[in-house]
């Protein structure tokens, strides 16, 4: 049982908890600059989300402080899969197997 409570002591490692809130960031950051795309642009609103999510990640490879850069890509990376994987409906199909439907 010890490889559990030390796998236990992820949850009391305030620096796996900044980490996850900077990846956070750069999903939320991604959602604002996406949702101010979508009602100025026409076209695919999964467009707009994968332009959106590239474009935080591209600005925060630029020009984040180098202890947050990689999360905050890896936050608008993340929101573009999810928006491609709207776009080509494969985010519905796995609800739809996971009985989400």
């Amino acid at each position: 049982m010890p490889e559990l409570a030390d796998s236990m002591d992820v949850l009391t490692d305030v620096d796996a908890w900044t980490r996850a809130a900077t990846v956070g960031g750069g999903y939320a950051g991604s959602a604002i600059v996406d949702s101010l795309i979508v009602g100025a642009t026409p076209g695919p609103d999964e467009a707009a989300g994968i332009a959106a999510g590239a474009g935080v990640a591209a600005g925060s490879y630029a020009f984040a402080p180098r202890e947050f850069r990689r999360d905050l890509v890896t936050g608008g990376m993340l929101f573009s899969v999810g928006s491609a994987a709207e776009y080509f409906g494969f985010k519905e199909t796995i609800l739809e197997l996971g009985g989400g439907n």
